[in-house]
């Protein structure tokens, strides 16, 4: 099981938001960059950013700051936020970021999705997040009446192979994560599966790894690691 590390980005600032509330942040570098190599030098594996701009304003927003950091660290990256377009893809890729999320693209535009995952098969992942069970788009400030396991049954059947899911009411909050919610989602779709929300002990790690049969192969921790409640090097150990 692999730990990844988040560095979310917001006016090329590395910050942490609050349930998603963009006036909820809390700033924990100026430059992401040195979060990011903090990261590396603690032992991650793999990388998960996030463009909070861009998620909120529909195209990628903080993407010199995003290449900065590719060409600052040697791990994989995985990004999200903002990418609407098979150009922005394109783009990422061909920068050398590993895997790219597609969100609110998937739900809106299903038909574009399908275009951009065939032409970059195994580099595309799809972020489904969260409230309640219902989903929500464009930067968590859109709500939708769509189940989360409905919308990644439908993901399996375009031809998606990964989804990262996050319980939003549980993101930033250090209140540990819903595993109930963790295992409903996985069992139901049956596919690969990266969860996130509330992450904040080794030993929430350690309960996640139980669900690996489920599909469950990783898990994103952001303000745990950024507050101390949780230790990278020992997080990493108890996901192996």
């Amino acid at each position: 099981m692999i730990v990844f590390p988040a560095v979310d980005i917001q006016g090329g600032k590395g910050v942490r938001l609050y349930q998603g509330d963009f006036a909820k942040t809390k700033v924990y570098a100026e430059d992401p960059l040195t979060l990011a190599k903090k990261w590396e030098g603690e032992g991650a594996e793999y990388l998960h950013l996030v463009d909070l701009d861009g998620a909120r304003l529909g195209s990628p927003e903080n993407r010199e700051q995003i290449l900065r950091i590719r060409k600052g660290v040697r791990i994989p990256i995985q990004v999200g936020g903002g990418i609407r377009t098979r150009e922005d893809v394109r783009i990422y890729l061909e920068a050398g970021i590993d895997r790219v999320i597609l969100g609110t693209v998937v739900f809106k535009f299903p038909e574009r999705f399908q275009e951009i995952n065939g032409a970059f098969p195994g580099r595309v992942a799809v972020g489904i997040d969260a409230s309640g069970g219902l989903v929500k788009v464009e930067g968590w400030l859109e709500g939708t009446e769509v189940y989360a396991w409905d919308l990644a049954r439908k993901v399996k059947a375009w031809g998606g192979s990964l989804v990262i899911f996050t319980d939003i009411n549980r993101d930033g909050t250090l209140e540990g994560p819903d595993l109930g919610s963790y295992k409903k989602f996985a069992e139901t779709i049956g596919m690969k599966v990266i969860v996130a929300g509330g992450i904040s002990r080794v030993e929430h790690v350690r309960n996640i790894k139980g669900l690996e049969n489920l599909g469950i192969f990783g898990l994103i921790i952001g303000k745990a690691l950024y507050e101390g409640t949780i230790n990278l090097k020992e997080a990493i150990q108890a996901a192996r």
